[in-house]
């Protein structure tokens, strides 16, 4: 890590060297200036910037810091997760960590970005270089836990009901579901209740999504509402088919997905379902079937950029264009098909060895050609659950004594230097959409605590952050994303929102 820091340290000697050069530094060819810059660390880049103008120009590129943004799986920073148009939440209370540094600032200073106003006539600071800068800031935050901290009183407002961890946040609001199943939608940047949505909405994870101010809840009667998630207003009902058993749901702000399977014909081959509609008109989407689809159903989904893919008993995943329900592939697992997850540009199954029950196959597939590209295979005789978050496979053991979790990139190689294990040992996650970060909650059986673990996935592996501890009934972690962690006191009824950005 310290080989990228961008440092302020002092940089004469370099600057020397270069300059010795003299005129003969301005003959090298552009062309091989970048060869020799692209070998450089960001650390390099930015010693090398501080000696002339002409050098600072040189390497503000974005030809330079996308890669070292993709190196360190930070890419989305510039993207998805924009930082530069993400509003700070400072400045507060700070954490108070272990490791955390005596000058730590958790609020990014925008000045340290040139932007095209600045008096000295400078060229502005690139794309990519920008988005390194507010990532590395960002990441030394989580690392240090430094973090603006504001505690969320939510026992004033329902004294007498209990807030379960099942929550979800887009922005500044928060969904949580309360134990007469209602849902409670909260701000967490001005610590105000926006509104409670009254509806039966049943204790499973994934019934609340919020997007763009919509909350969409999947509720007990087997319909799907949306409402405004500031005011409380309902502006769509779509119904399922039957008082089906919720499964799952995604919703991207445009369409809602729901999987369901028939309570009462549970032991049928085709009594799961999958419904797509469009928030905005309620109309549902049909998705392109076969008589093998119909027949056999599916076993789990996942959608993510307009894609849903499903894995099915057929050993096929199947993956459609969830605006038109074209159909875009059918792809062959060698054995029993039973996962699926959509990464960048891959889909990626998950099969289980029909002839060998400790034999277990991953299979990554070129989303663009459905071109089978990997198969990796592991044993494990017990369950296991997969994970695919920043192009970083993980796979959850579950074991009797305790559970261990091990990683691969996407291009098949372990990139898990030590097996994580633990007595209780479980990820805080719920969609890929939520970014890298994620923790891992150990039980210590001698201390009669658990630990959670903080980690980060990139595409070298997993990045531990740090780590929280406490008391069997005390504070839990229930949600994270790029630039915060929510903590619940169960005890107390209150939230601890950790702002790192």
């Amino acid at each position: 890590m310290a080989t990228n820091e961008i440092s302020e340290s002092d940089s004469d000697s370099l600057c020397s060297s270069l300059a010795s050069l003299g005129s003969s530094m301005y003959a090298v060819p552009n062309n091989l200036l970048q060869i020799i810059f692209r070998r450089l660390s960001a650390s390099d880049l930015c010693h090398v910037a501080c000696c002339s103008r002409w050098l600072r120009d040189a390497t503000n590129q974005d030809s330079l810091w996308r890669p070292l943004c993709q190196s360190r799986g930070w890419e989305h920073y510039g993207t998805t997760t924009d930082l530069a148009k993400i509003a700070s939440y400072g400045p507060s209370k700070q954490a108070t960590g272990a490791t955390e540094a005596s000058h730590c600032s958790v609020t990014f200073q925008n000045d340290r970005i040139v932007t095209d106003d600045n008096t000295a006539g400078l060229t502005s600071t690139c794309r990519w270089k920008s988005a390194y800068m507010r990532a590395y800031h960002l990441n030394r935050n989580w690392a240090t836990n430094c973090s603006n901290v504001k505690e969320l009183d939510i026992n004033m407002y329902r004294p007498h009901d209990v807030f379960s961890d099942q929550a979800f946040v887009d922005g500044d609001l928060l969904a949580m579901r309360t134990s007469d199943k209602t849902v409670h939608v909260f701000d967490i940047r001005k610590d105000t209740l926006e509104c409670v949505i009254r509806e039966d909405a049943p204790n499973k994870r994934g019934i609340i999504k919020i997007k763009d101010g919509v909350a969409v809840v999947s509720c007990s009667s087997g319909t799907v509402r949306a409402f405004d998630a500031r005011t409380g207003q309902m502006l769509q009902v779509m119904e399922t088919a039957g008082q089906g058993e919720f499964i799952s749901s995604f919703f991207d702000g445009e369409l809602v997905i729901v999987s369901t399977y028939d309570i009462w014909r549970y032991v049928r081959r085709d009594s799961r379902y999958i419904y797509v509609w469009g928030v905005q008109d309620g109309r549902r989407r049909l998705l392109t079937m076969d008589d093998a689809t119909e027949i056999d159903g599916w076993r789990e989904i996942d959608y993510r950029n307009k894609l849903l893919a499903a894995a099915h008993s057929d050993n096929y995943i199947r993956v459609w264009d969830a605006r038109s329900g074209e159909r875009l592939h059918k792809l062959k697992c060698p054995q029993g098909a039973f996962g699926v997850k959509l990464g960048d540009n891959v889909i990626v199954g998950f099969s289980a060895d029909q002839n060998n029950a400790l034999m277990n196959i991953i299979c990554i597939f070129s989303l663009d050609t459905g071109e089978c590209q990997k198969e990796i295979s592991f044993l494990s005789a017990n369950t296991w659950d997969p994970y695919l978050t920043n192009s970083l496979i993980m796979i959850v053991k579950k074991g009797r004594v305790f559970n261990s979790m091990f990683a691969y990139d996407l291009r098949g190689i372990s990139v898990t230097r030590k097996t994580l294990k633990g007595s209780i040992l479980h990820p805080t996650y719920t969609d890929h959409d939520n970014g890298s970060k994620f923790s891992f909650s150990v039980f210590d059986e001698e201390e009669r605590r658990y630990k959670e673990f903080i980690f980060e996935a990139t595409p070298m592996g997993l990045l531990r952050l740090g780590a929280f501890s406490r008391d069997l009934r005390d504070v839990e972690i229930i949600w994270m994303d790029e630039i915060r962690m929510l903590r619940y006191d169960t005890r107390h009824k209150r939230l601890l929102i950790h702002h790192y950005w």
